[in-house]
């Protein structure tokens, strides 16, 4: 077994765990056999360049992460929101409503979930 290929696997791991999917449903989700994926997994397989693309384009993890690197933050900041209690992802939800609605300075897709969160407040009226 390459050193690599368990490495890709680990992460591979790490981004089902934190998107909170079975290996069958990230198997699915990469339009791969359960088995394929389960050997890739823990490291019996490699990781395919289509696999990968599969990932990055389903996941937003790039191939390069997958393969040689770390994973992107945001994949460590949400493993960490999905270890906390339920209070604390609410406090974490109320801190990323009040970014969102108080900030002026937003990207183009921030401004789209400002509208979004907009939407839902004025929906409950």
């Amino acid at each position: 077994m390459n050193s690599n290929t368990n490495s890709s696997g680990v992460r591979l791991r790490q981004i089902r765990k934190s998107f909170d999917l079975t290996q069958e449903r990230m198997a699915e989700e990469l339009s791969i056999s359960v088995s394929l994926y389960k050997a890739m997994e823990t490291g019996k397989a490699s990781v395919s360049k289509r696999t990968a693309e599969a990932v990055e384009a389903r996941f937003g993890i790039s191939a390069d992460s997958l393969f040689y690197g770390t994973l992107r933050d945001d994949v460590e900041v949400w493993n960490q929101i999905y270890e906390c209690d339920d209070e604390g992802k609410l406090r974490i939800l109320f801190r990323l409503i009040n970014y969102f609605m108080s900030n002026n300075n937003l990207t183009d897709n921030e401004e789209k979930i400002k509208s979004i969160i907009k939407a839902m407040f004025e929906a409950d009226k």
